[in-house]
């Protein structure tokens, strides 16, 4: 399925984690909104070198989830451990988007 451009809007510290607006094109052109959560433990579980930018991890993550989610469970309001719930092997696949992304 083809979701179009993705863009990060703002991030926010909160209790946890970071909170992330966001917004991308849905496959009939409609621009959706999309608030994303990634608190401290999916943080390490994702990056445990710590070596990547939240917003980064967060927009991999989402990406992820653009791709690979149900519609019905890509809420306007999710959290990046949707994508563990979704598929066991979604850690290890959104770990393989960073190292895709850093090689030249």
């Amino acid at each position: 399925m083809f979701h179009g451009p993705l863009e990060i809007l703002n991030e926010a510290e909160v209790g946890n984690g970071w909170q992330f607006a966001a917004q991308f094109i849905e496959p009939g052109g409609t621009l959706r909104p999309i608030t994303i959560g990634l608190n401290w433990a999916d943080y390490d579980l994702l990056c445990p070198d710590g070596g990547t930018q939240p917003c980064l991890v967060a927009e991999t993550v989402l990406r992820w989830l653009i791709a690979n989610a149900p519609a019905h469970q890509l809420t306007n309001r999710t959290d990046a451990s949707l994508a563990r719930r979704l598929d066991p092997n979604a850690d290890a696949q959104i770990r393989r988007l960073f190292i895709a992304r850093d090689q030249p």
